[in-house]
C-alpha cells in the first residue's frame, strides 16, 4: 500500500492542523536529516568529490523510500497517517508566522527580528519593520508550496513513498545545497533565503 486512502489523508492533514508538530513526537525530517549527515561525512572520504556529491542524494533516497514501503507494509493505515501528518506543517507555518505578527503588533521589534529569524535562512539582526512584516509574507509565501501545496502533489502523483522523498530531497537541500565551503562539492548546488519548515 503505498497510495492513500481519503480518511487516511482526511486524518493526517486534520492531525496536522490540530496538533501541528508536538516535541514527543519523532519527527522524520530529524532522521532525514541524520542519515544526509551520516553519509554526507562517509561520501567525504572518497576522493572524487562530484561522485560522491551526487551519490549522496541516491543513498538517502533509497535509504527514505526503503524505510517508507517497509512502515506502510507493517503498520498499514497507522503508518500512512503517520507519514501524511509529520510531512505537513500547516498549523506550524501559522504558528511561527503569527508569533512574529504578533511581536510586532506590540512594538517588539527585537523579538520580532529573532523569531523571523527561525523561519528565515537571511541576517535580520538589522531589519525594520517592513524587512520583517515582507520576510514574514514572503517565507509564508514559499513554505505554503514547501511545506503544503508540494507534499500534497507528489502524494497524490507517487503517493506516500513520494511524498516522503520530497520532504527529503527539500531537507538535503537546506543541509548541502548551498554555494558556500560545505556544499561546493555537491550535485545542484544553489544560494537560497528562505529557511523550509518541516
Amino acid at each position: 500500500m503505498i497510495d492513500a486512502a481519503p480518511l487516511e489523508l482526511a486524518a493526517g492533514a486534520l492531525l496536522d492542523v490540530l496538533a501541528g508538530d508536538p516535541h514527543w513526537l519523532p519527527h522524520p525530517i530529524s532522521g532525514i536529516g541524520v542519515v544526509t549527515s551520516s553519509f554526507e561525512r562517509l561520501l567525504r572520504k572518497i576522493p572524487y568529490e562530484k561522485a560522491s556529491g551526487c551519490l549522496l542524494p541516491v543513498l538517502v533516497l533509497l535509504v527514505v523510500i526503503a524505510v517508507v514501503t517497509f512502515t506502510l507494509r507493517w503498520a498499514g493505515a497507522a503508518a500512512a497517517v503517520y507519514w501524511i501528518f509529520s510531512c505537513l506543517a500547516t498549523r506550524g507555518l501559522d504558528q511561527e508566522s503569527k508569533r512574529v505578527i504578533h511581536a510586532l503588533q506590540h512594538g517588539d521589534l527585537d523579538r520580532a527580528r529573532t523569531l523571523v529569524g527561525r523561519i528565515v535562512g537571511r541576517d535580520t539582526k538589522n531589519m525594520t519593520e517592513q524587512d520583517v512584516t515582507r520576510a514574514v509574507f514572503e517565507t509564508v509565501a514559499e513554505n505554503m508550496s514547501d511545506a503544503i501545496v508540494a507534499p500534497l502533489f507528489f502524494l497524490a502523483v507517487l503517493g506516500i513513498p513520494g511524498m516522503v522523498a520530497y520532504k527529503a530531497i527539500n531537507t538535503m537541500d537546506s543541509m548541502v545545497g548551498y554555494k558556500n565551503e560545505r556544499g561546493r562539492a555537491h550535485c545542484g548546488d544553489r544560494s537560497g533565503d528562505a529557511a523550509p519548515m518541516a
